[in-house]
């Protein structure tokens, strides 16, 4: 809403304003309006905006496609091509100039830390973009060309467990598309707010999938929300491309990265690679986790004074990660943290496709439109870099 104050003596639906009085305007559903419709606090799809002469309508006019934001799966594909790249040029190519450990730069909280905190390492983070500003490019670029729709036209809305998405958005980094890439941020408690106010009954809806495109997900895409689930869906898509077999835990589950601790380390050998990978044979990858930006500083701080030494870095600025992310319903403790956690890990563990470079959609989008992970067009809509900032 925004305020103002009132210029002259009005009288507005019956109500008198005097000049000076302050007003605050609020934009309310327009379908829930007492004077047009009856009940009108019930959610109704079939009501009719005839009767309306605004015609006002319960999703708004023209066609809408919940495309979900699972470019979790985007993410993970050119994140684990860049960190294979990297250890190609620091391991073959003994390029100096590369920077490891390399970080994820999925959570905005910890990309916002590290830039005012840590500046000397902002080029060990990734420069992949978040899923949210991935899927904000490809909606205004891809989706906009495969639906033969005008950019201009598309309005991405982004649901988040982050209240920091909201400033993720905002960023002048974030309009790769020629259009800024995601033009609204709400949160899951904002979302769930809206939907109870609306009067929707869940159990009353029928269940569907996500339309396509850019609708299918995986397991992969799934445990983002959970801390170390960055690092175990990398993990399965980099130990695959390298050696051409799955990751070498039962049922892809790679639990060493997986807790609620801290600050964790964990390691995969790899071995047995593919000829054109062949020397990372014997390489142990180590890898580090952290959650929460008091531990972001402890693991950051160990780097810094060499007591950690690892190649692989994931850092969520949240406690238990996105699950636990400030824009999600209240109370979050420990132990909800968990059993949101339990049921992310279950959720992964009944999706058909639990790797990102195996999902259909993905393969169809480089191939139609970006054409390799790190390709030209990959690196201008999906990739970004970050700037030192001052501290406070």
């Amino acid at each position: 809403g925004a305020d103002d104050r009132n210029g002259s003596d009005q009288e507005f639906a019956g109500e008198a304003i005097k000049q000076g009085d302050k007003l605050v305007c609020i934009l309310g559903s327009p379908n829930r309006d007492p004077r047009l419709f009856d009940n009108p606090d019930a959610f109704d799809i079939t009501r009719d905006p005839a009767q309306n002469r605004r015609h006002y309508r319960t999703f708004g006019a023209g066609p809408h496609f919940c495309v979900g934001v699972h470019q979790a799966r985007q993410n993970l594909e050119v994140m684990s091509a860049e960190l294979l790249t990297r250890l190609k040029q620091a391991l073959v190519e003994k390029d100096p100039s590369v920077a490891l450990p390399m970080t994820t730069s999925c959570s905005p909280g910890w990309i916002k830390f590290i830039e005012h905190t840590f500046p000397e390492y902002l080029p060990n983070v990734s420069t992949c973009k978040s899923p949210q500003q991935m899927f904000g490019a490809l909606a205004k670029t891809y989706y906009a060309q495969v639906r033969k729709i005008d950019p201009k036209d598309i309005v991405s809305v982004s649901i988040m467990p982050c209240t920091a998405k909201k400033y993720e958005a905002n960023r002048p980094e974030m309009r790769s598309s020629g259009f800024k890439d995601v033009d609204f941020v709400l949160t899951t408690r904002e979302l769930a707010r809206m939907i109870k106010q609306a009067g929707v009954d869940f159990n009353k809806l029928n269940e569907d999938k996500y339309d396509s495109i850019m609708g299918a997900s995986t397991g992969a895409a799934v445990i983002f929300g959970a801390t170390g689930g960055v690092m175990e869906a990398a993990l399965r898509t980099a130990y695959e491309i390298v050696t051409g077999r799955e990751v070498p835990f039962e049922g892809l589950n790679i639990t060493p990265v997986r807790g609620m601790e801290g600050v964790r380390q964990a390691s995969v050998l790899i071995e047995d690679c593919k000829e054109e990978w062949s020397f990372l044979n014997g390489v142990e990858l180590k890898c580090a986790v952290a959650h929460g930006l008091v531990n972001a500083r402890a693991l950051m701080d160990g780097v810094k004074s060499g007591e950690i030494n690892v190649h692989f870095i994931e850092v969520m600025a949240c406690p238990g990660g996105c699950l636990g992310g400030g824009g999600q319903p209240i109370p979050t403790n420990e132990k909800i943290r968990r059993k949101r956690t339990e049921a992310i890990y279950a959720e992964d563990m009944s999706m058909e496709v639990r790797k990102s470079h195996e999902n259909p959609e993905v393969v169809g989008i480089y191939k139609e439109f970006l054409g390799e992970p790190l390709g030209h067009k990959s690196h201008e809509l999906l990739h970004t870099h970050y700037r030192e900032r001052v501290r406070y």
